[in-house]
């Protein structure tokens, strides 16, 4: 299974880690930090074609993405029956 990030991107499901919201109200320092070492080992993928308002972290990269984190995430968790299990499993 994909998730769909926002324009043309998926990226599959079993490779997704976290997804959190970002911006001024939402982000953490420490999702701060984290996305700016990302951004300098050139991990850092903008998607959003405005404002980001959450990243999607894999296990390839970050996604910044406009589409909000709550909408990622039920995304994510419709896809999971599908796959046989909660968001994560691998399946037996």
């Amino acid at each position: 299974m994909f998730l769909h990030l926002g324009g043309c991107v998926v990226v599959p499901l079993e490779e997704v880690v976290t997804i959190v919201q970002i911006g001024r109200e939402a982000s953490s320092p420490d999702t701060a930090a984290f996305l700016k070492a990302a951004e300098k080992e050139g991990l850092v993928m903008n998607i959003a074609p405005d404002q980001a308002s959450s990243a999607t972290v894999t296990t390839k990269g970050v996604y910044l993405s406009s589409i909000s984190a709550a909408t990622l995430s039920k995304r994510a968790r419709d896809l999971a029956p599908l796959r046989g299990g909660p968001l994560g499993a691998t399946g037996s």
